[in-house]
C-alpha cells in the first residue's frame, strides 16, 4: 500500500511540476499531462500488482486503479486519433 501511494505521489508531483513551469497552457498540454499521469499510474500499478506477493490482490487498491487508468489512457489515445481523422 505504501508503494502505491509513493507511486501516485511521484507521478502527480511530476505532472504538477510540468504544468506549473510550462509556459504553454493550451488544451494539448493538459492532454499530454493527463496521458502521462494515466500511463504512469497504469504501468506503475501493473508493476506493483506483479510485485505484490499477497493472495488478496483483487481486493487491493493496486489492481483496480491499474485497470481504471489503463482504460483512461486508451480512451485518451483513441479520442486523439479520432480528432486527427475528422
Amino acid at each position: 500500500m505504501k508503494l502505491a501511494n509513493f507511486l501516485r505521489a511521484i507521478v502527480f508531483a511530476v505532472a504538477a511540476a510540468f504544468l506549473i513551469f510550462n509556459q504553454d497552457h493550451t488544451v494539448t498540454t493538459g492532454t499530454q499531462v493527463l496521458q502521462f499521469a494515466a500511463t504512469g499510474l497504469a504501468f506503475g500499478g501493473l508493476v506493483l500488482f506483479k510485485l505484490d506477493k499477497s493472495e488478496d490482490k483483487k481486493l487491493s487498491i493496486v489492481y483496480p486503479s491499474a485497470i481504471a487508468t489503463l482504460v483512461v489512457f486508451l480512451t485518451i489515445i483513441f479520442t486523439q486519433q479520432l480528432r486527427k481523422h475528422i
